[in-house]
């Protein structure tokens, strides 16, 4: 498979199948964070020096069990790129140009949050440029391990 012929739709496909099993409603057994900081964290994107996450969600989503074999090679394929490149594709497409409302527990008050990629990148303590040549690079990272995988099939 050429690289011209995996396409940005495909990437993003690939992607989505990730999103569905890492986003899944927070009773799930995926997410312990609410904040999207806090399901980075859980995915393996931002962990502070020091913290330890002995089950991510990425293990977490494989033990559900339930999940279609295109989920599982989607998970797989992305967790072959580096930490920085894999957080902001999913990022990038789970979040920017998104509103998100949160609701405080014990009062009930809603909050919406648009995420554009200046708050994204604040929230990440990345530049917007920066944000923006992790995701070009993370998707470049994406299309040639789709490519490696569909070398090793023929």
């Amino acid at each position: 498979m050429a690289m011209a012929e995996v396409t940005k739709e495909k990437l993003e496909s690939i992607v989505d199948l990730a999103l569905d099993v890492l986003m899944s409603r927070d009773a799930d057994a995926g997410w312990q964070n609410s904040s999207i900081l806090g399901r980075v964290r859980d995915c393996g994107g931002v962990l502070p020096k020091g913290e330890v996450s002995t089950v991510t969600v990425w293990k977490k989503g494989w033990l559900l069990g339930d999940w279609k074999p295109k989920h599982r090679q989607a998970l797989a394929v992305l967790e072959k790129i580096d930490e920085p490149y894999r957080q902001a594709v999913l990022i990038n497409r789970a979040y920017l140009n998104r509103t998100t409302i949160t609701e405080e527990p014990v009062t009930g008050k809603r909050t919406e949050t648009y995420w554009s990629s200046e708050r994204i990148s604040r929230e990440l303590g990345i530049s917007k440029e920066n944000f923006r040549a992790r995701v070009h690079r993370g998707y470049k990272k994406l299309g040639k391990e789709l490519e490696a995988a569909a070398g090793n099939i023929n």
